[in-house]
């Protein structure tokens, strides 16, 4: 993208002193409101990586009433019940008497009063999308009333044949709910006990509480078993290792590699605050204790009373250590007669119990769900209008109309594996037939783009000619050079500057990588910027921690009308939360319009909790935009059916949040390279 840099006179001074106002020049850049190509006397300008348009003509293109206080140099927009006021050269706007920071402030340019256009049309509600091919700033397209811009004349094959209605809650169901007894072909007598009695679970469980929980003996009478484990967490905690019970090495000489064992336990709520859902949670582990490689990790619930619990699994080499996780919240529970069931290599595991339909949020009667689809009625759909006219230009009344809807303008997408891409035709047609956007799995990342520049473009192409509108870049910096699988994640250039302390062509490395993929794939209208910042730092142990700020900053100036995503995959934790506080001490925050949520997920998260999770990074952080980014769903391992389940709640939880501004899932077919639990076809084609 060529920039012109030109200084503008904003007054002249005693003695010929003047100040100046750095802009690019933009006379190729146009704005739509509402589907309405705008032009003004006075061509939007970009200063600092914003743009800035006539105030009066934004206000009104956008119904507001615009007021003028000469004496203070302050412009108020007013339309229905939103008042937005900005001053001058001041950074401090209002919206609704609320103190709103601005990037670039109010300035005046050839006698025009020049506003933030994103501002100004984001605080009136209207949403604000950047048109990288065309470079037109569109606001308002794709809202909720009318029609979106038609941005592909391509039909996709889309699916025109259904089982259920169009109707929200008329919804598929995949699980076959299994009574939680033992098949007939398999009984509890074929396998080998773990423990010899009850009272032997008590004496050999290690429990770990810290401060937060206490845990005794609750002695049960009229029970099969005259005791119980009883845990009181007390303290709601982020980290639900801290209260924890173990058995270290207890399937050490039980169980190799390829038995199926059953874990069978029983389970109640015995307390919790007023307002809880009513449920004990906790989580059983089997893992490796070096490498935390799990055997399974399955999440279960009971209620008040006394449920049985069940919990298969396939034993892995050196899975021997069985762990009990109690710290969901501040909860009393539970837990008796433990016990674990080898049965050996021959029986199948679908045919033992599961408790795998203890997740009462995935029930079709589940209060959440409802909820959400009333938002998604709300939030995306709109109504438009159509007039019929003869040849003559008269409307014709009582016209009889059909529409059908051949694609939707939310982004769902996947990541494309680009050498399958190439070659496979029965991949190409599934991805049509199924997505409307696209990210490249690996040749937009720096280090694999030099070994085949030219890929990328292709595949792009490749993907625009079968219908997709949506593509999303990946990743242009990575704190660590090369992958798990030994990849160059970065360019050679950069990790040898980096290695000789050159640090000022290191930075260059990466300012031209973000110049080239601006101007060679504008298509790609939001960028992972950055991508896995917990579990990587090489550049931030090196420059500071602060330096996360400044790769940020680059690519703004660079290509300013991008959104610019930071991209992770530990947000569950802790450190992801120090890490949005440090981005908004050092001014880092400023420079990231959204953050994309890695979603594999290998536990089960509820989708209140997927809710809560968002409403958090909007109204404490302040990410006006989150997408779902590079979901699968390997959990629970085996069952086809379960994952079915959660994947159809977890779409319709994000899909019903107004801040989700897009699904993308890391591949749909098994051979995927990352993982084997892709949601759409086996390695045969077959859907799951």
């Amino acid at each position: 993208m060529k920039k012109f840099v030109f200084l503008f006179l904003v007054s002249v001074m005693i003695c010929s002193l003047f100040f100046a106002v750095p802009v690019n020049a933009a006379d190729e850049i146009s704005v739509k409101v509402n589907g309405i190509g705008y032009h003004f006397d006075v061509m939007p300008v970009i200063v600092d990586g914003r743009t800035l348009v006539p105030m009066r003509g934004i206000f009104e293109a956008l119904g507001a009433q615009v007021n003028w206080d000469d004496a203070t140099k302050t412009a108020t927009g007013t339309k229905g019940d939103k008042e937005v006021k900005l001053t001058i050269s001041d950074t401090k706007a209002y919206v609704n008497g609320e103190e709103k920071t601005l990037d670039v402030p109010a300035t005046i340019i050839e006698g025009r009063t020049m506003v933030p256009v994103r501002f100004i049309s984001e605080s009136l509600g209207e949403k604000v999308d950047w048109d990288g091919v065309t470079k037109t700033v569109i606001v308002g397209e794709g809202g909720k009333n009318g029609i979106a811009d038609l941005r592909s004349t391509v039909h996709r094959p889309v699916p025109t044949e259904f089982e259920k209605t169009s109707s929200m809650d008329d919804l598929l169901t995949y699980y076959v709910h299994k009574d939680n007894d033992v098949a007939n072909a398999v009984t509890l007598d074929d396998a080998t006990k773990l423990f010899a009695s009850p009272d032997e679970f008590m004496s050999k469980i290690e429990m770990a509480t810290g401060d937060i929980a206490e845990y005794g003996l609750s002695p049960q009478d009229g029970n099969e078993f005259a005791n119980a484990l009883r845990v009181d967490v007390k303290e709601a905690t982020t980290s639900n290792t801290k209260v924890i019970g173990r058995f270290r090495s207890a399937l050490k000489d039980f169980a190799k590699e390829g038995d199926v064992c059953l874990i069978k336990f029983f389970l109640k709520l015995a307390a919790q605050p007023e307002g809880g859902d009513g449920y004990a949670t906790i989580q059983i582990q089997v893992e490796h204790p070096k490498t935390y490689k799990k055997a399974v990790f399955q999440k279960v619930e009971a209620g008040k009373e006394w449920e049985t619990m069940y919990v298969p699994f396939v034993m892995m080499d050196g899975t021997i250590d069985i762990g009990i996780r109690f710290a969901f919240d501040i909860q009393t529970v539970e837990i008796a007669d433990f016990q674990v069931y080898n049965f050996g290599p021959d029986v199948k595991i679908e045919d033992l119990p599961s408790s795998e339909t203890g997740y009462h949020q995935l029930k079709l009667d589940s209060p959440w769900r409802k909820e959400a689809i009333n938002r998604i009625e709300e939030i995306r759909k709109g109504d438009f209008k159509v007039v019929v006219k003869d040849k003559a230009g008269n409307v014709v009344p009582g016209a009889n109309v059909e529409f059908n809807m051949f694609d939707h303008e939310f982004p769902f997408g996947t990541a494309i594996d680009e050498n399958r891409f190439e070659k496979l035709e029965k991949y190409r047609y599934e991805f049509s037939r199924n997505f409307n956007g696209a990210t490249l799995e690996s040749y937009t990342k720096m280090g694999i783009h030099e070994l085949r520049p030219e890929l990328a473009r292709k595949i792009i192409d490749g993907a625009l000619a079968l219908g997709a509108k949506n593509f999303r870049g990946h990743s242009i910096v990575w704190e660590k050079f090369v992958s798990n699988k030994g990849n160059n994640l970065m360019s050679k250039d950069s990790k040898k500057y980096f290695e000789e302390d050159n640090k000022e062509m290191f930075e260059k490395t990466i300012k031209d990588y973000m110049q080239l993929v601006t101007d060679e794939y504008p298509e790609m209208k939001e960028w992972d910027v950055a991508n896995e910042l917990i579990a990587n730092h090489i550049m931030r142990d090196k420059y500071g921690a602060d330096y996360v700020k400044e790769y940020f900053s680059w690519m703004r100036e660079i290509n300013p009308e991008t959104t610019i995503f930071y991209n992770e995959t530990s947000y569950w934790t802790t450190a992801f939360y120090d890490l949005l506080d440090s981005f908004k001490a050092n001014g880092t925050d400023q420079y990231i319009d959204a953050l994309g949520l890695q979603s594999h997920f290998t536990s089960y998260k509820e989708p209140t909790e997927l809710l809560a999770l968002y409403d958090r990074l909007v109204n404490e952080y302040g990410y006006k935009i989150l997408r779902v980014t590079e979901s699968s769903v390997p959990f629970p391992k085996q069952d086809w059916n379960l994952q079915a389940e959660y994947l159809r709640d977890m779409m319709i939880a994000s899909f019903s949040h107004p801040n989700i501004k897009g699904i993308t899932f890391w591949d749909f077919w098994e051979t995927s390279a990352y993982t084997k639990n892709n949601f759409m076809f086996d390695a045969d084609w077959n859907m799951r």
